[in-house]
């Protein structure tokens, strides 16, 4: 590791717990792999990143408590402390990052190049509990428009000094300001959510700022960042339908919205083009959100997207699903998306499916392009196999059927 990266680690896990441990996470497309060490001296001393591999760090510190598998892990119950507040932001310009952290009157400590956006850190003056920082963390991060799904107690963000492997940019330290701060100087600016909205929306390119920070949707984040030549046409149709169909905008503030964020685009569009486009959508019944829609192919990544709206589907025919009422009992009422379409898949293929099988359903055949990564893939079927809702044979998941006296079914359909 260079010496930037060393020093900003020492900022992160100064004064240390001799208890407590630093995390090390190492990702590819199909897999992901844990390192834990006792101090910063022993991560120094033995861990060398693999450049091959998306290489990332838990900012808290991590306890000695075991999973259910009796490992060492990052989960929310481990994280212990932390000596800094992080902000990612995506998709925007490092002068608008700027512009959005002058909210705070203090200078980051850290600015980070992600290779993807910017990292901001601000290190604390002293070790707080994870839980004290993350209720400041998370109404400061909708204050300024930061991802809200990296305010999280276990959060690992990628480590400086090593490599993004989505477009093999490095990730490294910009800006350092070396100071330290107490935890209440940012909690003088913890408001109410509504309080929040309002100061996000009086940021330059407020509305917009606030759209993005709160869209589901990979492919129109990245297109609200502004596009160029050559995407400009599909991306207004598809801004255009999302603002009407989904946020439920009405025209004038819509096309506000659209007006705003054309200065964004490279080289932008005439208004008068804008403009012809914008009404050709708004005033039909065109639907223009689907991932089969020309032109949303470079701007779409399935695994980041967690739009209910924008999700591609499995090729499994129009079969409509019994679902056992078991399932929706109370033991159940926290079951995910992801396994119903596994519950759904294996009750369709009843002689069950092997982990690539179920990998070949997850293939969108238009692109060839998996939409949910191994890792995903199994914790899903580990999770249904924990619930008892699946069975395994040998390598083959199936449908763990139930007795049906005195139960009924929910029929859902593709």
């Amino acid at each position: 590791m260079e010496f930037t990266t060393r020093e900003f680690l020492e900022s992160i896990f100064d004064n240390l717990d001799n208890n407590f441990l630093i995390e090390i996470r190492e990702i590819t497309d199909t897999s992901s792999k844990n390192y834990f060490y006792s101090s910063l001296d022993e991560l120094i001393a033995l861990y060398k990143p693999n450049l091959e591999k998306h290489c990332y760090f838990g900012v808290s510190s991590r306890g000695q408590r075991k999973n259910s598998k009796g490992k060492t892990s990052g989960e929310n119950i481990n994280c212990e402390d932390v000596k800094a507040l992080w902000f990612d932001f995506d998709y925007i310009t490092l002068e608008e990052v700027r512009e959005r952290i002058k909210l705070f009157e203090v200078k980051p400590s850290y600015i980070v190049s992600s290779g993807n956006g910017y990292h901001v850190y601000y290190i604390l003056d002293e070790r707080v509990s994870t839980e004290k920082v993350i209720k400041v963390l998370r109404p400061l991060t909708k204050m300024i428009g930061a991802d809200p799904k990296v305010s999280t107690h276990s959060k690992v963000l990628r480590l400086p000094g090593t490599v993004n492997k989505k477009n093999d940019k490095w990730c490294e330290i910009i800006e350092t300001n070396r100071m330290e701060y107490s935890l209440e100087l940012f909690e003088k600016f913890v408001v109410e959510d509504s309080e929040a909205t309002e100061v996000l929306t009086k940021l330059p390119n407020g509305e917009l700022v606030k759209i993005a920070s709160r869209c589901q949707s990979y492919c129109i984040s990245k297109m609200l960042a502004g596009v160029k030549r050559g995407d400009r046409h599909s991306a207004i149709l598809r801004l255009t339908s999302y603002f009407r169909d989904v946020l439920k905008l009405d025209k004038n503030k819509a096309l506000e919205i659209l007006q705003m964020w054309n200065k964004k685009n490279k080289p932008m569009e005439s208004l008068s083009e804008l403009e012809r486009n914008f009404n050709s959508v708004w005033d039909k019944e065109y639907k223009l959100l689907g991932c089969e829609f020309d032109g949303v192919e470079k701007f779409c990544k399935k695994e980041k997207c967690f739009s209910p709206i924008i999700q591609p589907k499995l090729d499994i025919g129009n079969v409509p699903i019994k679902f056992d009422t078991k399932i929706f009992e109370k033991n159940y009422e926290n079951i995910t998306g992801y396994e119903l379409v596994f519950l759904g898949l294996l009750q369709i293929f009843s002689d069950g499916l092997t982990f690539d099988e179920i990998r070949d359903k997850c293939t969108t055949k238009k692109t060839g392009k998996v939409f949910l990564h191994d890792q995903t893939r199994k914790r899903v079927l580990e999770d249904l196999l924990d619930k008892k809702l699946v069975e395994q044979c040998g390598d083959i998941y199936v449908y763990s059927r139930k007795g049906q006296y005195n139960r009924g079914y929910v029929m859902i359909s593709p």
